[in-house]
């Protein structure tokens, strides 16, 4: 015979992050992830358009941080894999060169850092795409 509470499931918070349901006190499954909902880690693609959206409409300072920040996040997963690509691809490079007159030493910095990684792979056409938008110019 059955009892009540045999089959009956429960949800219970673990580590104030996750919800696992239980059963005769076994965890079955993660049904969700409240910190992590919104952010999958994302793609250099995806981090690019980004970028470029942001700074597309004459951006103010803020934007030009924000900016910043998202970039280094592109330049930090460059070990992992080359990102000049996906830099190229999406349109950033005329933005990187506006970076480098904008009057802050870390926004500089990372546009200067991210138009190395593209020179860098030794690839004709995006070293000549590089020259062309004025990169050295500012440098």
């Amino acid at each position: 015979e059955m009892q009540p509470n045999e089959d009956a499931r429960s949800k219970v918070e673990v580590d104030g992050s996750r919800e696992k349901e239980k059963n005769d006190g076994k965890q079955l499954a993660v049904v969700k992830d409240t910190k992590n909902t919104d952010r999958h880690e994302k793609s250099v693609e995806e981090l690019c358009k980004e970028v470029v959206e942001i700074l597309k409409d004459n951006p103010n300072m803020e934007q030009w941080r924000q900016a910043k920040n998202i970039l280094s996040q592109v330049l930090s997963k460059e070990e992992n894999y080359p990102i000049d690509d996906e830099m190229v691809n999406c349109g950033l490079v005329p933005f990187l060169v506006k970076g480098l007159e904008i009057d802050e030493e870390q926004i500089q910095y990372q546009c200067v850092k991210a138009l190395v990684n593209i020179v860098k792979s030794r690839d004709a056409e995006k070293i000549v795409l590089v020259v062309e938008s004025g990169a050295t110019d500012p440098l």
